[in-house]
């Protein structure tokens, strides 16, 4: 059988419990120096480039010129 709870005595202080001391703030650590993305690597030019075929030029429209005539 639990005993009943008795009150304290008036000549026994009831005893305080110590505040436990508020311990300093923990400083947040210095964050890890972000690393600089490294730059995109320039592709290699191509050693050998095929050059564009330079456009053909539309033909003029209408009958072709008749070419001159031949000098005997």
């Amino acid at each position: 059988m639990t005993e009943p709870l008795t009150p304290p005595s008036p000549s026994e202080p009831t005893p305080v419990p110590e505040p436990s001391p508020v311990p300093d703030p923990v400083p947040a650590p210095d964050p890890a120096p972000t690393p600089e993305p490294s730059p995109t690597p320039t592709p290699a030019p191509n050693p050998d480039p095929t050059p564009a075929p330079a456009p053909t030029p539309p033909a003029p429209p209408g009958p072709s010129p008749d070419p001159a005539p031949v000098q005997i």
